[in-house]
């Protein structure tokens, strides 16, 4: 069974109100969380820094993996196009990548790719879920798309 994938996202918001929005919106458990932030440093509260985040979280029944390899080192472009096209190109080329679509290819429940950024600002996250259903669906020939994209797609929150 293929996991679905979402997006959430940590700007201006506390925890609880993180995992209240991917509770709503994950169609299926378990839930693992994907966190693909580049940069996780929060000076004023550090809720979100990797280890202390990742544990919390395990303690509210998700489970949690961090790749920062995954996050996008071109987040600083003002060319948005550009910037996708080098991120998409970059993150394919990397291992993380690969484990990622491993997982969720034999992985069940839903699959969450966290980042920072509030929308509409345009995020890796939302290149990234694409990446990744179109790597799945050229494994797997049985993998059905739902409005032409995939068959566990949600739309950017």
């Amino acid at each position: 069974m293929v996991g679905n994938i979402i997006t959430e996202f940590t700007n201006s918001r506390t925890r609880d109100m993180l995992v209240d929005a991917i509770k709503a919106s994950s169609p299926a458990m378990p839930v693992t969380i994907v966190d693909v932030r580049w940069n996780t440093y929060y000076p004023l509260t550090g809720e979100y820094r990797p280890a202390t985040f990742g544990s919390w979280l395990q303690e509210q029944g998700f489970n949690y993996v961090y790749y920062q390899r995954l996050g996008n080192p071109f987040k600083d472009m003002a060319d948005v196009t550009e910037m996708e096209r080098k991120y998409k190109e970059y993150a394919q080329s990397q291992i993380d990548f690969g484990l990622l679509v491993d997982g969720i290819i034999q992985g069940d429940g839903t699959f969450c790719l966290l980042c920072y950024c509030k929308p509409p600002k345009p995020c890796h996250r939302y290149w990234l879920q694409h990446l990744l259903l179109d790597s799945i669906a050229a494994l797997h020939r049985d993998f059905k798309c739902r409005d032409g994209v995939g068959s566990s797609f949600k739309t950017l929150n």
